[in-house]
């Protein structure tokens, strides 16, 4: 078994299932199917190379349904794990406030992975034969989009194999499905002086 971690963010005495990728707040949400970039076009295209895929997609979950296009990273990295062509759903409107990426459980299916809540850290562990490198693509199936991960249509969220691990007061580490929909409240209506700089 191999493993990388990545620092969590920290918000008084609590972690949360907060990194940082390049300097931008990234929520590691399980309860997400596809990974959600509310960033803006240009920043997408110059900054991380982007390519609009396709557009006018509708995604569920964040508390209602968002509308957004889909666009294709050419390169990806979180920790060790390389996503090569990553599609991701970019919303016409910002879903939550200051946290411009969230990253979804399905992006690190066949893994297990962790909030270490005593050590602020978030770890992903998987079996040496799986290669870090992997392929993330976005397919709609009857109106529905679903995560494509090395070629796997994921369609449905309960996997056993899987695990969300947790730690609790005394460190040890507890087994959670990690396919569920969370309840993230989404965003209000952003004023100008509480709107991120990644926004649309």
């Amino acid at each position: 078994m191999k493993e990388f971690s990545m620092p969590l963010k920290k918000l008084g005495a609590n972690y949360l299932p907060i990194i940082d990728y390049h300097d931008i707040p990234t929520l590691v949400d399980t309860g997400a199917v596809i990974p959600v970039f509310s960033i803006k076009p240009s920043i997408l295209s110059n900054r991380l190379k982007a390519e609009l895929i396709s557009e006018n997609k509708a995604i569920s979950g964040f508390g209602g349904k968002a509308t957004g296009d889909i666009y294709s990273l050419p390169k990806f990295t979180i920790g060790k794990m390389n996503f090569r062509n990553c599609e991701v759903f970019v919303p016409h409107k910002i879903i939550l406030e200051n946290l411009p990426i969230i990253l979804s459980a399905s992006m690190f299916y066949g893994t297990h992975f962790a909030f270490d809540t005593i050590n602020g850290r978030f770890i992903v562990k998987m079996n040496d034969n799986q290669p870090y490198d992997r392929a993330f693509k976005i397919k709609e199936k009857n109106g529905i989009l679903y995560p494509v991960v090395n070629g796997v249509l994921v369609q449905t969220f309960n996997y056993n194999v899987q695990s969300l691990l947790v730690c609790d007061k005394s460190g040890n580490m507890l087994p959670r499905n990690i396919f569920h929909y969370g309840n993230l409240k989404k965003s209000n209506k952003s004023n100008s002086k509480n709107k991120s700089k990644y926004s649309r």
